[in-house]
């Protein structure tokens, strides 16, 4: 087996890049590794800091003992620690990973709102915390806005990525609005999410080697806060789903699938109340939510149909087999421009209405 380890005294000069909870990250500008081919950076641990020596080491091997195609895989889907550092005596200093892809962070500059403060420049990393956000509001501090179908598409990229930790045994555990990254563009493929801060993944059946925690307003039901598992894996990333779906005001802490409920059909609804239940063994496994996605991300934005449309539409017809409708399916666009519905209170339920501007869904939050 290739070693893993680097001595940290090899690294050479670095460059101070950000500084979190459990470390420092830092840019090293003459070190390279022949299996990663961008630049790469040095996360050294703080005096003090809590990790388990054999699962930082667990995380690293499960990048080193795939094939070359898996590990381009992973190294698509995540940000994922390269080599364990040490210092002389043995001990783990450190981890080295890969630098985050330019794609994935914002240049530019926040718009002038109603005639005040000058625009200032912005460059920060796109956290999924910025999908959460009114659309307006996204506009006036800078973010790029993102319409339906993109939001479709970085779902199904989401689950991709989870789908494929899974089948390597991995649970990512501390998924929230900081920890993965995205990007958009005019194609569904264009629309990818990367996992970052990685070293808190678990190998199942092995420690963590940094504590898997619950974000705030991500925790799990019950018990299943006290270990992570692929199913609140799964229970995390519908949370994502209901947020990433209804921007706006409480977005960011809304559990309530009904929130989404003119977005999906009923078997998308009734997929989505089970993966945000109490019972993890109702919950939908990441893959059917990845196959329900890859027809949503493909076929569009569904119509946003009356409640009565809703209950009695077609479903199931074409490209709407899987249980997302398509304007071929629910009589075409057109309907969609008429039917699609405003944001509205029902039963205590915040629902957002989406429309097509400048032959873009965006939402009317």
């Amino acid at each position: 087996m290739a070693d893993i380890s680097v001595p940290i005294g090899d690294l050479g000069p670095r460059e101070f890049i950000a500084e979190g909870g459990q470390g420092r990250v830092h840019r090293l500008t003459q070190f390279q590794l022949a299996d990663c081919p961008v630049g790469v950076a040095f996360k050294e641990y703080k005096p003090g800091a809590t990790f388990v020596s054999a699962g930082v080491e667990a995380i690293v091997r499960v990048r080193s003992s795939l094939s070359e195609p898996d590990r381009q895989t992973l190294d698509r889907h995540a940000v994922w620690p390269l080599r364990v550092v040490k210092h002389p005596d043995g001990r783990v200093a450190g981890l080295l990973m890969p630098l985050i892809p330019d794609e994935y962070v914002q240049s530019g500059f926040s718009s002038r709102p109603n005639g005040g403060a000058a625009p200032r420049a912005i460059r920060h990393e796109r956290e999924l915390q910025f999908l959460f956000v009114d659309p307006d509001m996204a506009d006036r501090l800078g973010h790029q806005r993102v319409n339906l179908q993109q939001r479709l598409s970085v779902c199904r990229s989401f689950a991709e990525a989870l789908e494929f930790l899974a089948s390597l045994n991995v649970v990512f555990g501390d998924i929230s609005a900081k920890n993965a990254l995205f990007k958009v563009g005019p194609t569904p493929a264009d629309c990818t999410v990367i996992l970052v801060d990685c070293d808190a993944a678990r190998v199942t059946g092995t420690a963590a080697g940094v504590s898997q925690l619950n974000s705030p307003d991500w925790d799990p039901p019950g018990k299943e806060r006290d270990v992570a598992t692929h199913a609140t894996d799964v229970y995390k990333f519908g949370l994502f789903v209901i947020r990433s779906l209804s921007p706006g005001k409480t977005s960011s802490q809304s559990r309530d699938p009904e929130r989404v409920d003119p977005i999906f059909d009923r078997s998308g609804m009734e997929m989505l109340r089970r993966t945000v239940g109490d019972d993890p063994r109702k919950r939908p496994s990441i893959t059917e939510w990845r196959d329900y996605l890859e027809i949503a991300s493909t076929f569009g934005r569904p119509t946003g149909l009356s409640g009565q449309d809703r209950r009695g539409g077609r479903i199931g017809s074409g490209p709407a087999r899987q249980g997302i409708r398509t304007p071929s399916a629910t009589g075409g666009m057109e309907a969609a421009k008429q039917n699609t519905s405003t944001e509205e209170s029902q039963g205590g339920s915040t629902r957002i209405g989406w429309r097509k501007v400048n032959g873009e869904w965006v939402s009317t939050n």
